[in-house]
């Protein structure tokens, strides 16, 4: 296993009217990071390419040191935990209990 927690090399996604990438970006274990930028500029696109919910059109998508892709990646989201921008249930206040998916399992906060 590697030194990274992600690696993406040279990621392309294109579409009709967007273009992606190339994305060269190495995120080393144990770091907290955030994606920003404005509306449009493909930040829903990345995560979609890192949770293997989206195929780039060219380069390499590495988590935890194992390539995206050419196996079955199961056992390797179950390591994996993120939230959106709505992890919320609906109904939810800000008494309530906060939930996160973590390894696939919904795990109370």
């Amino acid at each position: 296993m590697g030194k990274y927690a992600v690696r993406l090399n040279g990621v392309e996604q294109k579409r009709p009217h967007f273009r992606l990438g190339p994305i060269d970006l190495d995120i080393p274990k144990g770091y907290v990071t955030a994606i920003v930028g404005p509306n449009g500029s493909g930040k829903s696109s990345t995560f979609r390419l890192l949770l293997d919910l989206a195929k780039p059109d060219a380069g390499e998508i590495e988590q935890l040191g194992e390539r995206l892709g050419v196996r079955d990646d199961a056992p390797l989201k179950r390591r994996i935990g993120g939230t959106g921008e709505r992890a919320a249930r609906v109904g939810d206040t800000a008494s309530e209990p906060e939930y996160h998916r973590v390894g696939g399992r919904e795990q109370q906060r």
